[in-house]
């Protein structure tokens, strides 16, 4: 089992990223380029040791292009959201790894499952929840924290 591909939407300095991730990836860059605010995001997703006061996020850890430059302004007044999505491959051979995945795979092949950590506005059920991939007919197991409770969802764009 290893991670595949990270993808990274309004968080810090990674306003828009998607990263393929092969064996032995190593992130390098200068100072102040997002190598830390990758890694973060990494565990939001996949660090089970992370408190839940880590987890909930504040209005500085949304990317500032999302404002429309008014002093003040709150991206989380505006709706805005935080996406961190990892693809997860090669574990078809492990069936324990594909029983815990089993809400997050998708279709076709070769066998992947897709984990997000999802922050944004909790939602109501009134509106279809907003899918940014091009993926289709998936599910993907959305862990979200919603600007107060946390929940596990599935959902299909």
């Amino acid at each position: 089992m290893r991670a595949e591909r990270l993808i990274i939407r309004n968080f810090r300095n990674l306003a828009d990223v998607e990263v393929p991730l092969s064996p032995g990836t190593v992130i390098v860059g200068e100072n102040r380029s997002g190598k830390s605010n990758m890694l973060h995001a990494l565990r939001l997703v996949l660090d089970p040791s992370m408190s839940n006061s880590d987890r909930h996020l504040r209005r500085e850890d949304f990317w500032d292009g999302l404002s429309d430059g008014t002093p003040g302004w709150d991206p989380m007044a505006h709706g805005a959201s935080i996406e961190v999505s990892v693809d997860i491959g090669d574990f078809d051979a492990e069936p324990g790894v594909i029983a815990a995945l089993s809400d997050a795979l998708l279709e076709g092949e070769p066998m992947r499952a897709r984990l997000t950590y999802l922050w944004g506005p909790q939602d109501t059920g009134a509106v279809a929840l907003r899918h940014p991939c091009a993926c289709q007919g998936m599910i993907t197991r959305v862990l979200r924290w919603s600007y107060g409770d946390c929940q596990v969802v599935e959902r299909r764009p």
